[in-house]
C-alpha cells in the first residue's frame, strides 16, 4: 500500500472526512470540498471516491473535469455534455443551467462529476452555476450530481450543496501521526522515531504529501536536514516559489521548534538529575543570584548555567559530569537564542 492509499483509507481523520461526503452524495446532493491548500493525493481520493460510491450506485459513471481556466461553468458543462443535436435546440433565452436542468436525454443526469483545479476565486461562480443547474432540475428525476474541488474558499452548505472543510477535519495531529506512521518501520530509537516525525511535519507547515516524503528520508533527515529538505524542495519546484535564503530560514525554524518540542525536556531532565546527585552539596552553596538580581534559596530552582558556574568554581562534580554539565549548558543556551543543536552535538549528548 503506497503512502496516499494508507492516508485515504487508513487516518482516522481523512476517512472521516471522505465518510462524511460519501454520504452526501449517496444521499442525492452535490458536494464542494474545500482544501486550505493543494489535495493530497488526489488520485488516490478519486480512486477512493469512486470505489465506495460504486457499492451504493452501479447506473452512474464518475466523470474528472479539469477546470482550472473555465469562466462560463454552464457553457463549459453545456459544451460537455450535449451532443451536436442537443445543442441545436439549445435557446438562447435560457441559461445553460436551466437548459440542462430540462433536458432528460442528456448523459449528464446519469453522472458523478468531479470538478478540479477550481481556485478560490472562480469557487462562488461554480457553486452558483451549479445550485442554478440544481434548483431547476425535477426534484423526482435523476440529474447530475458534482463534486466541486476547490481551495481556500469562502463557500458554504445550502439546499442543494453541501460543503466539507477539510481543515474541519485534519489538523497538524493528523500530519504528525502519518509521519510515525511512515517512520515506525525505520531501525532507530523511539526517540529517533519521534523526533523524525516531528521534524517532518515541522518542516512540511503540515502539508501532508510533502511530510511524508520528508518522513520517508528517515535517519538522512535527521542526520542532515537541511541538505535533505532542501533537495526534496527543490526537487518538487518549491525553490522557484521561494528564495535558496528563505527555505533555509525556514527549516532552520523548523528544526529549532522540534529541538524545543523534542530536546529541551532532555535538557531539563538532565539538570534535574543533575541537581538530584549533588543536592547535599549544592545546598550549602546557596543562596545565589539569578541573573535579574532574584535570590535563589532552593536548589531544585538553578539554572543549569548557575549549576555550573557554582560546580566549577568549587570543584563539586566530578569532572565527567561537569564536562557533560558543560555541553548541556551551551546547547541549552543555544536553543534559548534560537539557534539549532547539530546531529552530532546531540549524539554526544546521548540526546538521540
Amino acid at each position: 500500500m503506497n503512502i496516499g492509499e494508507l492516508w485515504w483509507s487508513r487516518m482516522i481523520n481523512a476517512v472521516r472526512f471522505l465518510d462524511n461526503v460519501i454520504e452526501s452524495l449517496i444521499s442525492g446532493k452535490s458536494v464542494v470540498l474545500n482544501f486550505p491548500n493543494e489535495v493530497p493525493w488526489q488520485d488516490m481520493l478519486i480512486d477512493a471516491l469512486t470505489r465506495r460510491i460504486d457499492i451504493f450506485s452501479d447506473n452512474r459513471t464518475f466523470d474528472v473535469l479539469y477546470c482550472q481556466r473555465v469562466n462560463d461553468p454552464g457553457e463549459f458543462l453545456f459544451n460537455k455534455y450535449c451532443n451536436e443535436t442537443e445543442k441545436a435546440r439549445y435557446i438562447p433565452i435560457k441559461t445553460y443551467e436551466q437548459f440542462l436542468a430540462n433536458n432528460n436525454n442528456i448523459v449528464l443526469n446519469h453522472r458523478y462529476v468531479y470538478l478540479s483545479g477550481i481556485s478560490s476565486a472562480f469557487a462562488n461562480l461554480w457553486t452558483k452555476s451549479v445550485n442554478e443547474y440544481l434548483e431547476y432540475c425535477d426534484k423526482e428525476s435523476e440529474r447530475g450530481i458534482f463534486i466541486i474541488v476547490t481551495n481556500n474558499a469562502n463557500v458554504h452548505t445550502s439546499e442543494n450543496i453541501d460543503c466539507h472543510n477539510y481543515a474541519d477535519y485534519v489538523t497538524d495531529y493528523d500530519c504528525l501521526m502519518l509521519c510515525m506512521t511512515i517512520i515506525s518501520s525505520e531501525k532507530c530509537s523511539s526517540i529517533q522515531k519521534q523526533y523524525i516525525a516531528e521534524l517532518a511535519s515541522n518542516i512540511a507547515d503540515n502539508k501532508i504529501e510533502i511530510a511524508s516524503k520528508l518522513a520517508e528520508s528517515g535517519m538522512d533527515l535527521m542526520r542532515q536536514p537541511l541538505k535533505t529538505a532542501a533537495l526534496l524542495f527543490n526537487k518538487n519546484n518549491n525553490m522557484k516559489e521561494n528564495t535558496i535564503d528563505f527555505i533555509i530560514e525556514k527549516i532552520e525554524t523548523s528544526i529549532w521548534k522540534t529541538q524545543i518540542k523534542i530536546v529541551f525536556p532532555k535538557l531539563e531532565q538532565f539538570r534535574k538529575d543533575f541537581i538530584q546527585k549533588y543536592q547535599n552539596r549544592l545546598k550549602l552553596k546557596l543562596p545565589v543570584m539569578s541573573s535579574n538580581g532574584d535570590r535563589v534559596d532552593n536548589i531544585s530552582e538553578l539554572e543549569i548555567g548557575q549549576l555550573y558556574y557554582i560546580c566549577h568554581s568549587n570543584k563539586i562534580a566530578e569532572k565527567a559530569d561537569l564536562d557533560m554539565l558543560k555541553k548541556m549548558k551551551d546547547a541549552r543556551n543555544k536553543l534559548a537564542h534560537l539557534n539549532i543543536i547539530s546531529y552530532q552535538e546531540m549524539t554526544v549528548l546521548g540526546i538521540l
